[in-house]
């Protein structure tokens, strides 16, 4: 009964202590030593459970940020925090990809802007993985364990993905029409050996 009634007590604690946004600041203070990291300038990572990695890194006008990346298949939902736990940006990622709408919040928490990254985009990233995976017989699923980087690319009138595959000492770069899913270009950078 003693058992039951602290399991209980735990979970209420655990939930008293998350923000509207999923992130615990209790687990935030404790697991990232935050004075070590304003005093050595380091970069802290941990694994707060099996899918999820949260990483505190300082930005480019030396603020404390706090990300928070949750694995869903082969994408990953990443969000990013103040030192003080309020959202500033969420969305979805593959690979290096930003895809579906991402979130924007002021200092206060409250969404101030919203950006579609899929606009202008015909081909999706499943379309996408069957095209790679017909001509170079690559599943670009798997990116993180085959050296595979996909980023995306908009200009005014044409919007692409470019594929990065290590291959050996070389880099093979794919460049695909958004739209129609067509090669645009395809070459082989050598990178030497390492």
């Amino acid at each position: 009964m003693k058992r039951i009634f602290v399991f209980f007590v735990l979970i209420f604690m655990s939930c008293q202590n998350k923000n509207s946004n999923g992130i615990n600041s209790k687990v935030i203070n404790k697991d990232f030593p935050l004075y070590r990291f304003d005093k050595y300038k380091n970069k802290f990572c941990v694994e707060y459970n099996g899918d999820t990695l949260i990483e505190l890194y300082r930005g480019t006008r030396r603020e404390t940020y706090i990300e928070k990346k949750t694995l869903k298949n082969h994408y990953y939902e990443k969000a990013i925090y103040t030192k003080k736990c309020k959202v500033v940006t969420n969305g979805y990622w593959f690979s290096e990809a930003k895809i579906g709408v991402h979130n924007y919040y002021d200092e206060k928490g409250s969404l101030k802007s919203q950006i579609d990254f899929d606009d202008g985009f015909i081909i999706t990233i499943n379309e996408l993985r069957k095209i790679i995976l017909r001509k170079y017989k690559i599943d670009i699923n798997n990116y993180a364990d085959n050296n595979i980087e996909i980023y995306k690319e908009k200009e005014i009138f044409n919007s692409s993905y470019i594929i990065k595959i290590r291959v050996g000492t070389y880099d093979k770069i794919i460049k695909i029409n958004g739209n129609t899913g067509k090669i645009i270009s395809a070459e082989e950078l050598d990178i030497g050996e390492g």
